[in-house]
């Protein structure tokens, strides 16, 4: 697959460092605040006029103008470049993005695709040619790589990090001028201060894993399997943003992304279905096997005795089970946590099967199991390690 197109990549980790340290901009402020309240007003009106103005336009300047220098740093752009994709990752004019780089590739617009890459680059590619921009963002899709879990942010890396430079920059300046006014009233940089540290520093973020996706907020963290989430929706804001909410099967409603745009909630709506279609299916190829599960009064030592025994090619009760089948099992979002946990312990006795575990580790974001998981995975497992392990399962 070959076609001319105009490619840009925002570095997004630039962006992130610069909307992390907007506070550095209120810096300068308090210098001239403390110089306009310093100065005699009733014989120096120039002098406390021309600070005024400074401290004024300081506030009013610096955010667009180092939005304009963020852009120009952070922005790459490429009017006409070849771009094609093969069995080495995408291609764009010789520059290899290798699979393992690639997270997601998804149709924006009919001739727009955007790319989103593991380090939180962001490709937009503009079609030249009349090549359908779904088909080119299949054939990315299908070199992505699949055996690790990415995030994503709620809005773009550009309007995350002005919408940071926004929220300490406007009210400490507010603050500045007021303090500079009437110097009394200086207390307000520390509240305006507090305002930006509590509304500005972090931004919503979801990180999507194989089982599920984790909703990173400003300052707490909350897991959701796909198995249990019955429908996403995208709603409606006010001054035409969009919300996704997930619908779970218990009845409860999860806000997934509070605002955002619409190309965006549409976005992650899919990726979620995508990931409960997942669920589903494995639901319906299996999700629980009985040998792997702790019988009614059944102590640790005999639970341990009998996963073992499913590993090593025949269960407690005689019944074989394939290595892949446990491989299958340990990463289907549909199953319980216990059961990929006793899949994962039955697979430690497998050929391989350390490294396997290793690489399930590596895409599954539920609390519990990926913790489970990596120490199953190390290949100098703790016995005090496997014994807890053992011991919650079905607790």
């Amino acid at each position: 697959m070959l076609a001319e197109a105009s490619v840009e990549r925002t570095k997004e980790s630039w962006l992130r460092r610069m909307g992390d340290h907007a506070w550095a901009l209120t810096l300068p402020l308090f210098p001239l605040v403390w110089a306009v309240a310093s100065v005699d007003r009733g014989e120096n009106r120039a002098v406390a006029a021309f600070l005024f103005g400074m401290l004024a336009l300081l506030g009013l300047a610096v955010l667009p103008l180092v939005l304009l220098l963020a852009v120009r740093l952070a922005t790459r752009r490429r009017r006409i470049a070849t771009v094609s994709v093969d069995e080495h990752g995408l291609q764009i004019d010789g520059e290899t993005i290798p699979p393992r780089d690639l997270a997601l590739a998804w149709r924006v617009r009919r001739r727009q695709v955007e790319v989103f890459l593991r380090s939180g680059d962001e490709l937009t590619i503009d079609l030249l040619s009349e090549l359908s921009a779904e088909e080119l963002a299949a054939a990315i899709r299908a070199r992505c790589h699949r055996d690790e879990a990415y995030t994503l942010g709620g809005s773009t890396a550009l309007g995350r990090m002005g919408r940071q430079m926004g929220l300490w920059v406007v009210p400490m300046t507010v603050a500045a001028v007021i303090a500079g006014a009437y110097p009394p009233l200086a207390t307000l940089l520390g509240l305006a201060g507090a305002a930006g540290f509590v509304f500005a520093v972090g931004n919503r973020r979801l990180r999507f894993a194989a089982d599920g996706v984790e909703i990173q907020a400003r300052f707490r963290k909350r897991y959701v399997p796909y198995r249990s989430i019955a429908v996403v929706r995208v709603e409606k804001r006010w001054g035409g943003a969009r919300a996704v909410v997930a619908e779970l099967r218990d009845g409860t409603r999860l806000s997934l992304l509070g605002r955002t745009t619409e190309t965006r909630a549409e976005l992650v709506r899919g990726i979620v279905d995508e990931g409960v279609a997942m669920a589903e299916r494995g639901a319906s190829a299996g999700a629980h096997v009985p040998d792997l599960e702790r019988a009614g009064g059944e102590d640790d030592e005999h639970l341990a005795h009998k996963i073992a025994g499913v590993g090593k090619g025949g269960s407690y009760r005689g019944a074989a089970i394939d290595p892949d089948r446990l491989v299958t099992l340990m990463r289907n979002p549909a199953a319980d946590a216990d059961q990929r946990i006793a899949a994962a312990l039955a697979l430690r006795e497998t050929r391989e099967g350390r490294t396997r575990i290793r690489v399930a580790a590596e895409v599954s974001a539920e609390p519990g199991v990926r913790e489970a998981l990596e120490s199953l995975a190390d290949e100098e497992l703790e016995e005090a390690e496997a014994r807890r392990i053992v011991r919650a399962l079905g607790r």
